[in-house]
């Protein structure tokens, strides 16, 4: 993980490299995947998810808000996530989330792209 923060070169558009909680996985074949999130974005839209979900079940308090697994981390910080489909995802138009896609095999980026910049409207 500190490896390829090192190494990744984030979109132009990105907040700096700081600003964001990083949530790497092991991703299909040799692929690490990982999403670069702004920590404020998604406390936002996990109290959304979670107030609509407490709605549907008539106000129970015992929803868990947070993706399974998936903790709330700070700025910075890195949270390796055990199965790459439980990354956070927000699709942000302003790169508030970055995909990263690095192939361990060849030590090469596929990927590294502003989310929501590609999200259908």
């Amino acid at each position: 993980m500190a490896a390829i923060d090192e190494a990744v070169v984030l979109p132009h558009d990105a907040h700096p490299i700081a600003d964001y909680a990083k949530y790497y996985s092991q991703g299909p074949g040799n692929d690490i995947v990982a999403v670069f999130i702004l920590p404020d974005l998604l406390d936002q839209k996990d109290k959304q998810v979670c107030e609509r979900m407490k709605d549907d079940l008539a106000g129970s308090s015992r929803v868990r808000c947070v993706g399974d697994g998936v903790p709330l981390i700070n700025a910075g910080e890195r949270f390796w996530v055990e199965d790459w489909h439980k990354l956070p995802w927000i699709f942000d138009p302003k790169c508030g989330d970055i995909s990263v896609v690095f192939d361990r095999g060849n030590s090469q980026f596929k990927e590294v792209r502003c989310i929501g910049k590609d999200a259908p409207t």
